[in-house]
């Protein structure tokens, strides 16, 4: 007897009779005399060509029958949707030993349609099933191990069942066990084990497994580099209507990663995926739609997308709201507005969003001036290697607000957001070496700095005085950089500005 069949033969349908028509034959259906209402189960209330198969299938013990009856109510099939009367036909069948009702009852008990929402006994359906080889049902036990649904969380066992699963070709089960040895769950981490048990997945055409397949070859994991190798699985995901690949295909194309860039392709992608409700792909259209990337450009439309995105609780959505509102684009300005939104992303500890906070604060945007909040959030953005948030901290040491005046403090957070190419530290950076305030005076490395601010489009730098020992080290590096010719005199005259403006981008 093959799994998730069951023996239909002669005595074991007269014994179902007599239990569910204990009458002897005088049911609710006088020609067939059967009798449901130990399950509940009145055919007479059913449509005519539903009745006729209900009582065939109870009266000849037809549990394969019984599945597809139950699928008429849980689908609405030829009779309105009822799961509730759709657990009844799924009992009897599973009550019978058939595996595909046993996970039909078990699925019911575990999303609790028409019936309370039970783990524990949704996990005992499944295991029958699993006993008997049914490869999803011994997928959900390994699922229910693995999220702690019922039963202790234990990975291994997780993977134990995935792979029994897996092992009689079922895709899921594959991309499952492809998961656990990705992240190392109960298995050792195995980059290379998980790309094979999701190339399985994504062969079968599980989107799932092609979306997977397509970040392990996008990422290098377990297999060398192939933009476009991942962009190949990403489309096959994404044509599947899977909202993850679908977004993940529009930033191939929109940073031309395996495919000519192509901005308007990106849009379509993320356009689809944003459609299902995905955070990532709302976020992205935003940017699109406030970049003028491939579409107009339309802040008012960004603004709307940001917002769905932020609304799902989205940091760097949340974040980009509230810069919107801080910027009045699309909007009109709104500096609570905008501080609500930053601090719904600072709270998820969005480095970008504590470094605005941080400013909100310093500056009594749309909340009470608080130097003692803004050093919190601006240390916590620095904290983070936030370069903003580094350079806006040593503001605040080096001006003495909300705190000690620390100039060599503020020299070595300056530093390490010029490190990272933060235009505004390299200027104050670069002004502090001249000076030697918080550091040792030094005329190279100021004018070092000066020209790296310049190549980052500090344009003040061109109109700034210079003490002459700084000028004529800023000169050494213009002529050494070909763009000077002249006298290293320390004088900033119109060839040496000139010069320095070739550097802006």
């Amino acid at each position: 007897m093959a799994f998730g069949e069951n023996s239909d033969g002669g005595g074991r349908a007269k014994e179902l009779v007599a239990i569910l028509d204990p009458g002897g034959g005088q049911g609710v259906i006088e020609q067939t005399g059967v009798d449901g209402s130990q399950y509940g189960i009145d055919p007479s209330e059913y449509p005519e060509a539903i009745a006729k198969l209900a009582v065939e299938a109870l009266s000849t013990s037809d549990a394969a029958q019984m599945v597809k009856i139950g699928d008429r109510f849980d689908y609405a099939d030829g009779v309105e949707e009822d799961d509730a009367e759709a657990v009844k036909w799924y009992r009897i069948a599973a009550a019978q030993g058939y595996s595909t009702g046993q996970f039909n009852l078990g699925h019911m008990n575990q999303h609790g349609f028409g019936v309370a929402q039970d783990y524990a006994e949704a996990l005992k359906w499944y295991r029958l099933a699993a006993a008997q080889g049914l490869a999803k049902g011994q997928n959900q036990v390994g699922y229910f191990h693995q999220h702690g649904f019922g039963v202790a969380q234990n990975h291994a066992e997780a993977v134990k069942w995935y792979r029994i699963a897996a092992a009689q070709g079922y895709s899921t089960g594959q991309y499952n066990l492809g998961y656990m040895y990705q992240d190392g769950l109960g298995v050792a981490q195995n980059y290379a084990e998980a790309l094979n048990w999701y190339r399985l997945a994504a062969e079968q055409g599980l989107a799932a497994g092609q979306y997977n397949l397509g970040t392990m070859y996008q990422d290098g994991l377990g297999v060398a580099q192939d933009y476009a190798e991942a962009l190949k699985w990403y489309r096959l995901s994404a044509e599947q209507d899977d909202e993850f690949a679908q977004n993940y295909l529009g930033y191939m194309y929109d940073n031309g990663h395996g495919v000519t860039q192509n901005y308007a392709e990106a849009v379509k992608w993320y356009r689809l995926a944003a459609a299902q409700g995905l955070a990532a792909g709302q976020f992205n259209l935003g940017t699109m739609y406030q970049d003028g990337l491939g579409v107009a450009q339309n802040y008012a439309e960004a603004l709307n997308w940001y917002r769905l995105a932020a609304e799902q609780g989205q940091a760097a959505a949340q974040h980009r709201l509230g810069f919107m509102y801080d910027s009045g684009l699309g909007v009109t300005q709104d500096y609570a507005e905008a501080v609500k939104w930053f601090r719904l992303a600072a709270a998820q500890e969005y480095a970008a969003a504590q470094n605005y906070l941080g400013y909100m604060y310093d500056n009594g945007h749309g909340v009470a001036q608080d130097y003692a909040e803004a050093l919190k959030w601006l240390r916590l953005a620095a904290a983070q290697g936030h370069a903003s948030g580094q350079n806006n901290l040593a503001h605040m040491y080096f001006n003495g607000n909300g705190v000690p005046e620390d100039k060599a403090e503020a020299a070595r957070l300056f530093r390490e957001s010029a490190n990272q190419g933060n235009a505004s530290a390299q200027y104050s950076l670069a002004y502090i070496l001249e000076i030697g305030s918080g550091s040792a005076r030094n005329d190279a490395e100021a004018a070092y700095w000066y020209i790296e601010a310049l190549k980052n489009g500090m344009e003040r730098v061109l109109t700034d005085k210079f003490a002459r020992s700084t000028a004529r080290e800023i000169q050494k590096i213009l002529r050494d950089l070909n763009l000077y010719s002249g006298a290293i005199d320390g004088s900033i005259g119109p060839k040496t500005r000139e010069a320095m403006k070739q550097l802006l981008p």
